[in-house]
C-alpha cells in the first residue's frame, strides 16, 4: 500500500509492518510532541501544546487503542509497558 505523496512508506505501513512481525509487543505510536517519561516501574505520557495530537494510537494483538492525553498532564501509562507472556496478557 503505497502512497504516491510519500517517497517511501508510510507511518502506518511501519507500524503495520512491525505489530505483523511482533504481534505480542506493545506498540505505542506517539504524535510529534510527546514524549515518555520512565521512573522505576512507572511509565507517563507527556504532551506538549505543540503536540501533532493528543490521542496517540497503541497497538497490540490486532487491537488499535486510542490513550486520551491532555497537554500539560502526565498520563501514566504503566500498564502498557509491564512484562507480559507469549500471549500478550501482564505476568
Amino acid at each position: 500500500m503505497h502512497d504516491p505523496k510519500h517517497q517511501g512508506e508510510t507511518r502506518d505501513t511501519r507500524l503495520h509492518e512491525f505489530c505483523a512481525f511482533n504481534p505480542h509487543t506493545p506498540c505505542l505510536a506517539l504524535y510529534e510532541g510527546q514524549a515518555l517519561r520512565v521512573t522505576g516501574e512507572q511509565t507517563q505520557i507527556l504532551t506538549s501544546d505543540r503536540s501533532r495530537g493528543t490521542t496517540p494510537p497503541l497497538f497490540l494483538n490486532d487491537t488499535r487503542e486510542e490513550i486520551a492525553c491532555e497537554v500539560g498532564v502526565p498520563k501514566d501509562v504503566s500498564r502498557i509497558f509491564a512484562v507480559r507472556d507469549t500471549r500478550g496478557a501482564p505476568r
